[in-house]
C-alpha cells in the first residue's frame, strides 16, 4: 500500500507562523489546513496560578521562556474555561531519522531531501480540566528560526507512532507519543518547544546532537 506525503505549508505573517502537513493512504483524497503556532500577547501575562487555570496542589508551572535539557519536565497551562488544565510534558528523546524510513510513501524530490526527526515525549494532564482530543502542543524550531507542528500521519508509521491527545484526556491521564518533524533541506532541528496560547514565550528543549 502506497501513501502520499504532502509538503508543509510555511509562511510568516505578522509574527505568526502557519504550517500544516497531511499524509494520506492509497488513493484517499488529501487535504490540508493551516495550523496556527500560538503567539502570546502582553494580555497573556498572569500570576503563577496560570491564566484562567487553577493549578493543582503540588504542581509548579515552568517559567515562560525557560530552556530545559532533554529529559526535563515542563508544566504549562492550556486552554480556557471548563477545559482549562495544566499539561506536564517531558521530552525524553530526539532521534535523527532517515527518509529511507518512508519507503512506503510517495515523495516529491523536495520531500526526499528533507530530514525527519523523531521526538519521544511523555504528556500528563495534571488537571483540573478534561481536555478534548487535540494535538500535542510540541513544535519543532529549526535553524531558519521557523517553528512548525509535528507531521500529521494518517495511517500506521511504526518507526514513530504518535497522534493527537485522546478524546476525554482527563486529569492524571498520561500518554507517551512519538512525534515526527520534517525539517527542510539546508536546515537543522534546533529545539523542541512547548507552545500554548496561554504562554508569553515558548518553553524550549535544545536538541544538541540528536541520537
Amino acid at each position: 500500500m502506497w501513501m502520499v506525503l504532502r509538503s508543509p505549508i510555511r509562511r510568516m505573517s505578522a509574527g505568526l507562523l502557519f504550517t500544516a502537513v497531511v499524509l494520506a493512504v492509497g488513493s484517499t483524497a488529501c487535504s490540508s489546513q493551516d495550523t496556527e503556532v500560538p503567539a502570546a500577547t502582553p494580555t497573556d501575562t498572569a500570576p503563577s496560578t496560570g491564566p484562567n487555570v487553577k493549578v493543582p496542589q503540588g504542581v509548579t508551572l515552568t517559567d515562560a521562556g525557560a530552556t530545559l535539557e532533554v529529559g526535563d519536565k515542563a508544566s504549562a497551562p492550556v486552554g480556557k474555561g471548563a477545559r482549562a488544565s495544566v499539561l506536564s510534558v517531558t521530552v525524553s528523546k530526539v532521534v535523527k531519522g532517515s527518509m529511507k524510513d518512508f519507503t512506503s510513501f510517495v515523495l516529491s524530490a523536495k520531500q526526499r531531501a528533507s530530514t525527519p526527526y523523531y521526538v519521544s515525549a511523555t504528556v500528563t494532564n495534571e488537571g483540573p480540566g478534561t481536555m478534548r482530543q487535540t494535538d500535542v502542543p510540541l513544535f519543532g524550531f529549526d535553524s531558519t528560526d521557523t517553528a512548525f507542528p509535528p507531521t500529521s500521519l494518517v495511517g500506521t508509521f511504526d518507526r514513530c507512532a504518535g497522534g493527537p491527545l485522546p478524546a476525554g484526556f482527563a486529569p492524571q491521564d498520561r500518554v507517551k507519543p512519538c512525534l515526527v518533524y520534517l525539517v527542510p533541506p539546508k536546515a537543522t532541528l534546533q529545539a523542541v518547544q512547548l507552545r500554548t496560547s496561554n504562554q508569553t514565550e515558548p518553553i524550549s528543549w535544545p536538541v544538541g546532537s540528536p541520537e
